[in-house]
């Protein structure tokens, strides 16, 4: 079953299977960019607070590099999900689909060090 070719890359839900995985690619790629900036909504929020109360903000809370990740993140999910459905499509009108699973793990690879990363990152600033 492992890089067997479509019996018949015409059947539309062959491409439909195609853009409702994009689509779940871009729906990804945003919610990431969105959670960004609610990252850095609340990073503005808690200085604007600090001076408001007229206190020093917490040592360690500063948000913004974290905020600027997820939306760096997302954006990188949007080109990766778009060259991941370009290349489908290419595939499946050449009549030779077969997964390609090198951009796909790649780009898991890049998502699990950043992951890794603000974790350590998260975890500093608790302490």
């Amino acid at each position: 079953m492992r890089n067997r070719p479509v019996s018949d890359p015409s059947d539309p839900r062959t491409h439909l299977a195609a853009e409702r995985t994009f689509l779940a690619w871009i729906r990804t790629g945003i919610s990431l960019i969105a959670f960004g900036f609610v990252i850095e909504k609340f990073d503005f929020f808690l200085r604007r607070l600090a001076v408001f109360f007229h206190a020093a903000g917490p040592r360690h809370a500063n948000f913004s590099g974290l905020g600027l990740a997820f939306i760096l993140l997302g954006l990188a999910t949007l080109l990766v999900g778009g060259a991941s459905y370009l290349g489908t499509i290419r595939r499946l009108r050449r009549g030779e689909y077969r997964p390609k699973t090198t951009l796909l793990l790649v780009y898991g690879a890049v998502l699990l060090t950043t992951t890794v990363i603000l974790v350590i990152a998260v975890a500093g600033m608790r302490s």
